[in-house]
């Protein structure tokens, strides 16, 4: 998770949540050590606050 959100901005992040490649990554990331079927991620939280404003979080969220 940290290696996919150090790598790419707020907008391919979002886009990378939406379609669930983050968790089909860890499927495969965890197989050789248990075998983890159907890992969704159902909550994201912000530890950090982004450097632009709110507007522009909303235009980002709406694409």
């Amino acid at each position: 998770m940290m290696n996919q959100t150090t790598t790419c901005d707020l907008k391919g992040l979002m886009q990378k949540f939406t379609p669930e490649m983050i968790g089909k990554e860890i499927e495969k990331a965890t197989t050789s050590i248990f075998p983890l079927p159907n890992v969704y991620i159902r909550k994201v939280q912000i530890l950090k606050a982004p450097k632009f404003g709110l507007g522009k979080l909303m235009e980002v969220r709406d694409d």
